[in-house]
């Protein structure tokens, strides 16, 4: 395939292509239905992440199976842009009754140590409504770190409601895309809002790392958990 090899032409991938579903895998996850809500967090190699689906994903819905070779097909198959990465922390939140009143803009901090590679992780919603994202500015982005920086008081990290318009009328949806990561160069985006019952959302992201990487974000997430 013609595809990447570093990234370098990141806002140029098709994820979406690349990934290529099928109409019967379409159709599972167009009609998916799941027995309750959950999280899952799988830290370790792809040669193990099928283990990991099949023993932990059974509790909530009966067409695990399907469920679980859609979840690895995109695994490999996104696995081709980070050539010699072969850990991953993969996220999954299935929601049985998904509901998020307000959007909340924000970008995610490097997990790791990473030079000049472009940091990026994949995200799709599977499922339900798709992520929010902000064609944003230099200007808004530091507008954004600049609440993010107000530690001493709470209300200065809350966008006023002109900011908050101002990202709002930038908005557009994200789904099957790598995104970029780092409070300069990454991506704004936020939980879609959604206030109709009932309705179901299946959202997964996935970092890439080698084995060096995926030991440093492991103990930087110990070190941050037994500071809390």
């Amino acid at each position: 395939m013609e595809y990447i090899n570093k990234l370098n032409s990141l806002d140029k991938i098709s994820v979406r292509r690349l990934i290529n579903l099928n109409k019967k895998e379409k159709d599972f996850l167009k009609n998916f239905d799941c027995n309750k809500s959950n999280t899952y967090d799988y830290y370790g190699g792809i040669s193990n992440a099928k283990k990991y689906l099949v023993d932990n994903i059974t509790d909530c819905m009966d067409s695990n199976f399907q469920f679980i070779k859609i979840i690895m097909k995109i695994i490999n198959r996104v696995k081709l842009c980070y050539p010699g990465k072969d850990y991953i922390w993969l996220r999954i939140k299935v929601r049985k009754s998904y509901r998020w009143k307000d959007i909340r803009w924000h970008m995610d901090e490097f997990y790791y140590p990473h030079g000049d590679e472009i940091h990026s992780k994949f995200i799709a919603t599977l499922c339900g409504p798709p992520t929010y994202g902000v064609k944003a500015t230099i200007a808004d982005k530091k507008m954004l770190n600049s609440k993010n920086a107000a530690e001493d008081d709470v209300s200065k990290r809350i966008l006023s409601e002109e900011e908050q318009e101002l990202l709002n009328s930038k908005k557009i949806n994200i789904n099957y895309s790598i995104i970029k990561i780092g409070y300069q160069n990454g991506l704004m985006h936020s939980e879609p809002i959604c206030t109709e019952p009932n309705t179901k959302r299946v959202f997964i992201s996935i970092l890439y790392m080698k084995e060096s990487e995926m030991h440093y974000f492991l103990q930087k997430q110990k070190k941050e958990q037994s500071s809390l």
